[in-house]
């Protein structure tokens, strides 16, 4: 069975829930509350265990770097590993854009 990882980037979540990592088998969840906690997770993931998150829930209106700018930073530091051949064309991060926004 292969390993998901997951990062959920919501700033509503309470202090006590950032950087919870739950772990159900091979299922893995971390949290954070703004787009700059998110890429330093993504950063560790990588240079400590080698891996990318498979699947990022990204809150579009987080504090300190917003979903969008913090998720071009996930694919510019992709393309940094995949072009030193440090990421295979299978290790890809998929990410979700999450919106509470309805407009008025």
């Amino acid at each position: 069975m292969k390993s998901i990882n997951g990062l959920s980037c919501n700033p509503e979540l309470d202090g006590h829930n950032s950087h919870k990592k739950d772990d159900f088998s091979n299922k893995q969840v971390d949290t954070a509350m703004s787009g700059h906690e998110a890429m330093a997770l993504v950063r560790k993931l990588w240079e400590e265990h080698g891996r990318v998150y498979s699947i990022v829930f990204m809150d579009c209106q987080m504090p300190v770097m917003d979903g969008f700018q913090c998720s071009q930073k996930i694919r510019d530091y992709t393309a940094e590993q995949r072009q030193a051949n440090m990421v295979t064309d299978d290790q890809y991060t998929t990410i979700v854009a999450i919106s509470g926004y309805t407009g008025e």
